[in-house]
Formats: structure tokens, C-alpha cells, sequence
């Protein structure tokens, strides 16, 4: 889908407002999700992190 917007998708962003935690399995479909967009030339952004998710994936 990404490839066929008109204009041209540049960036992808998730809000991420509701989420408390990040466990293995979405943190590794993350990645994928990050590597697929990558290869487009899309960037991958996250907006409205809290400060607990974002200091726990900080680390990783």
C-alpha cells in the first residue's frame, strides 16, 4: 500500500499515547515493521510516547 500513494509516503507515524508497555513480541514487529519501511525510504515515527515506554525502549 505504501507504494502506491500519491504523493509519495515519506514518513509513518504511530501514536503511541495509549500504550504502557512494549513487550518481545511487538518490540520484534517493530523492527520488522522499521526494516520493511526502511527499504522504501519511509521513516518510521513514534509520537505522543510516554516517558515510562520510552525510557524501557531506550535501552534496548
Amino acid at each position: 500500500m505504501a507504494k502506491e500513494t500519491k504523493p509519495p509516503l515519506v514518513w509513518f507515524g504511530i501514536g503511541a499515547a495509549a500504550l504502557d508497555d512494549i513487550d518481545y513480541t511487538a518490540a520484534a514487529t517493530v523492527r520488522s515493521l522499521y526494516a520493511i519501511l526502511q527499504e522504501q525510504g519511509i521513516r518510521l515515527i513514534f509520537f505522543e510516547v510516554s516517558d515510562e515506554v520510552y525510557a524501557q525502549n531506550a535501552r534496548e
